[in-house]
């Protein structure tokens, strides 16, 4: 495939323009069941390639699906370059990584859709047992990819990656009202202890749903479950701390390098070298990956850039570019980690009079990306009285700021776990707006 990508990148060098070739190889497997039964398995491949090339100050971009570029990669992306953007990067040269990380297991490609089906029918039958009028949906699913970039300034990179996941969903019903749970693990390979992880999870919560709990509204201290009641609060985060943001001054973070923007307990870092997913050694434009400190107790630091948005901010590229075979590379987050305090989850809990134990939103996309203005309906929370949880909450909402709530960080728990590409500890925002109907 480097042979491939070698010709393509000499073919526009003859023409006096630079050139980036990458080339991805894609296989995604799953299998999806209800209540035991089998109702959907999908396998998805992809291979092919992309072609970005610097001609005459400008940028230009083509891409092509198939094992094979195509004959016209080459003059449809310098045709583009014409009316492309001027080119305010060069392609980097050969950069060595700062260490070896684990992206890959071996396992992953041999697993069988026989197999996953097997996890499959052990969650929902687990599930079931405890549970059986509830409907249970299992799913299991795993993927594998190897990618290749060369450039004209001389930089080679290959690089294999794979997941693995499994995840539950329970759903009850009782009347009028509906309870749903779901987790979900991922990780490099198979591991035995993601479904029974998932099920442990979901069962100490409907546990915790049997009883029922009222809340009354206003500002009240919030604990902010790891796995999935973060969202409401890590989106518009996200979307904060994105280089292409800041490069078009859309991020209210802005200029703000430098500044205390949060509370001095909250320290984020993006960290490809890390054990998470989300891990590579060298990002999609061949930079070498690092750890980049975002937020350092409390401070605003760094954002994740990729290399034209750097430029166009006037910054340094910050080895963060992602991207898929047919779009250009966009700055994106390896593994996000918030790190772990000091402070027992048990703590925290006993240390609330009044408060709300938010578990998983109802639709985390009702924050605004940009203003950090949130106002999310809550699908599972829990309530908090007198250092205790006490019992479900139905039909609540936060709603606030994320640039102004968490500078009220007033707790943040030494456990944290792993989900996927994201490493959190229990959040605890004291003065969180809450509304009860």
């Amino acid at each position: 495939m480097l042979e491939r990508l070698h010709d393509l990148r000499k073919a526009v060098e003859k023409e006096g323009g630079a050139a980036e070739l990458y080339a991805l190889k894609y296989e995604q497997c799953g299998i999806e069941l209800t209540d035991g039964k089998t109702k959907k398995a999908n396998r998805k491949q992809e291979t092919g390639y992309s072609l970005r090339v610097i001609h005459k100050g400008r940028v230009g971009f083509s891409a092509c699906a198939g094992a094979e570029p195509a004959p016209d990669l080459v003059e449809r992306a310098l045709a583009s370059a014409q009316l492309g953007a001027e080119a305010r990067f060069e392609f980097p040269s050969p950069q060595k990584p700062q260490k070896d990380v684990v992206t890959y297991d071996a396992r992953t490609p041999k697993l069988t859709f026989q197999q996953a089906r097997e996890v499959g029918e052990r969650l929902c039958a687990t599930l079931k047992e405890r549970y059986p009028e509830a409907l249970v949906e299992a799913g299991v699913s795993w993927v594998w990819a190897e990618t290749h970039l060369a450039n004209s300034s001389g930089a080679e990179c290959s690089q294999n990656f794979s997941s693995y996941s499994v995840s539950a969903m329970v759903q009850q019903v009782k009347g009028e009202e509906i309870t749903i749970v779901f987790c979900g693990k991922q990780g490099f390979g198979p591991q035995d202890e993601f479904a029974s992880r998932v099920a442990e999870v979901i069962l100490e919560r409907l546990n915790a749903a049997k009883r029922e709990a009222k809340i009354t509204s206003g500002p009240k201290k919030v604990v902010f479950d790891p796995m999935y009641g973060v969202f409401s609060i890590l989106m518009p985060l996200w979307a904060g701390l994105n280089g292409e943001n800041v490069a078009r001054k859309a991020s209210p973070l802005t200029g703000r390098v430098g500044e205390k923007i949060f509370s001095d307990l909250l320290t984020i870092v993006d960290d490809p070298l890390s054990d998470g997913v989300g891990a590579y050694m060298w990002d999609g434009e061949g930079v070498a990956a690092r750890r980049n400190v975002l937020v350092e107790d409390g401070v605003l630091r760094n954002f994740v850039f990729d290399l034209e948005n750097a430029a166009r901010a006037g910054m340094e590229p910050t080895g963060s570019a992602q991207r898929g075979l047919l779009s250009r590379p966009k700055p994106s987050f390896s593994n996000f980690i918030i790190e772990a305090g000091t402070t027992p989850l048990s703590d925290i809990i006993a240390s609330i009079d009044e408060g709300l134990y938010v578990v998983n939103p109802l639709a985390a996309w009702g924050a605004n990306p940009l203003s950090g203005q949130f106002s999310t309906p809550l699908g599972f929370a829990l309530k908090i009285e007198k250092g205790e949880i006490v019992g479900r909450v139905r039909q609540v909402s936060i709603a606030g700021n994320i640039y102004e709530d968490l500078k009220k960080v007033a707790a943040v728990s030494r456990e944290a776990e792993w989900f996927g590409n994201r490493l959190i500890p229990h959040i605890l925002v004291d003065g969180i707006n809450v509304v009860a109907k």
